[in-house]
């Protein structure tokens, strides 16, 4: 025989073909001494295989779920009609549009802020306060967003305006008779 065998123990020396080999391990001993198959266990189907195809296909879904995500914020960084309500110690309100480039200084007897709107954003670059907190809060840009200065009393709030120019947060929710 041509075959290599496989060694049944250390140092016995007999070898047993390995067709032989996977016969014995599939057959039992009954009562008698005589040597019967043993029932066949049904053999498990393969594990899930990671092939070409998945993997490219969930490139392909994280893909598209990224691209709507950049979409998604793309277009709210976009959006035209936000405005900063400022309102300031002596209770006066100014409005700036983020989609402008103006610097201002905000000037009562508490103190004084300087403001500054570009990219869409709108910053505390300067104040009297001991502290400096609205200076540190750095650029706000979404609807809700608040710039707070305690000492000066000056509160900075973004709103999201409609084609109309009606205030979306501020405005009429329903009206009762």
């Amino acid at each position: 025989m041509g075959r290599k065998g496989v060694t049944l123990g250390p140092g016995d020396g007999a070898t047993v073909p390995p067709a032989q080999t996977f016969s014995v391990v599939a057959e039992s001993t009954v009562a008698g001494g005589t040597v019967a198959p043993s029932p066949s266990v049904p053999a498990l189907p393969p594990g899930p295989s990671v092939t070409r195809r998945s993997v490219l296909l969930g490139v392909g879904v994280f893909v598209v779920a990224l691209l709507a995500q950049a979409g998604i914020m793309l277009f709210g960084a976009l959006r035209k009609g936000q405005t900063a309500h400022i309102t300031d110690g002596d209770g006066v309100v100014h409005e700036l549009p983020l989609d402008s480039s103006k610097r201002m200084e905000i000037t009562t007897a508490l103190g004084s802020n300087t403001v500054e709107v570009a990219d869409g954003q709108i910053r505390v670059v300067d104040a009297t306060c001991k502290n400096k907190d609205c200076v540190h809060q750095g650029a706000i840009s979404s609807p809700g967003q608040t710039i707070v200065c305690l000492p000066n009393r000056l509160v900075i709030r973004i709103e999201d305006t409609d084609s109309n120019g009606d205030d979306e947060h501020g405005g009429v929710d329903a009206i009762s008779g």
